[in-house]
């Protein structure tokens, strides 16, 4: 019985660690995507407004904020009005990959 409790005590334990681990991993990479949209943008409020702008995106797409935001930043890179250009393509992936994955739904039906 003190094994299994002892097991228990320490898969929770591994549990709770690899949870805070995701959390903390997961907030270096918005911190690192925020430092780039401010480095590509030339300012601290520009960047937050952008991420901003992708956050709200990612809300309205079934795309995670981190694939958004890294999408912009490429775009901002390439010269491209990122702010305005993101949420049409999004928009466009996101049927795209609808309309792909019902092509292969009636392919096997």
């Amino acid at each position: 019985k003190k094994a299994a409790i002892v097991f228990g005590v320490g898969f929770l334990g591994k549990q709770i660690f690899d949870i805070g681990k995701s959390a903390v991993n997961t907030a270096a990479s918005f911190e690192t995507l925020r430092v780039r949209l401010t480095s590509l943008y030339g300012s601290v409020q520009r960047g937050e407004q952008a991420f901003k702008k992708f956050n709200d995106v990612a809300a309205t797409t079934p795309f995670m904020l981190q694939d958004v935001v890294g999408a912009g930043a490429s775009l901002k890179a390439f010269g491209l009005d990122a702010e305005e250009t993101i949420k049409p393509l999004a928009d466009l992936a996101a049927f795209v990959a609808g309309a792909g994955a019902a092509d292969m739904f009636r392919e096997k039906a």
